[in-house]
């Protein structure tokens, strides 16, 4: 049961990927895919039966993986200039969101 979640998120992965790169729209799809994933979570929250929660990993998996491969690629396409410039942006925005799960231990308790 856990790994149908991660096969629809690999292929959101690659259709939203494809779609931003045929129409040059990175921000619109990382916002649907941050929707996506804010309605999984919620749902993944408020929920109590184990067919809704189930349901509500699919698309929070869907929303959050997408969302953060549409964002590293986002941040590299517009850093210009020198390649060390562009390394240094992209470590820089990894270290940052690696903070995400030290403050989501602390925000997203359990019930």
């Amino acid at each position: 049961m856990t790994t149908p979640p991660y096969i629809f998120a690999c292929v959101t992965v690659l259709l939203s990927a494809y779609i931003s790169d045929k129409y040059k729209c990175r921000g619109y799809v990382d916002a649907c895919n941050f929707l996506l994933a804010i309605i999984g979570f919620t749902i993944l929250r408020i929920a109590s039966s184990p067919t809704a929660r189930y349901i509500a990993t699919f698309l929070a998996a869907m929303g959050a993986f997408s969302a953060i491969a549409i964002t590293i690629a986002w941040n590299s396409n517009n850093i210009g200039g020198s390649p060390t410039k562009r390394a240094f942006g992209i470590a820089l925005q990894s270290c940052i969101g690696s903070f995400g799960g030290v403050i989501g231990s602390f925000v997203y308790t359990p019930l």
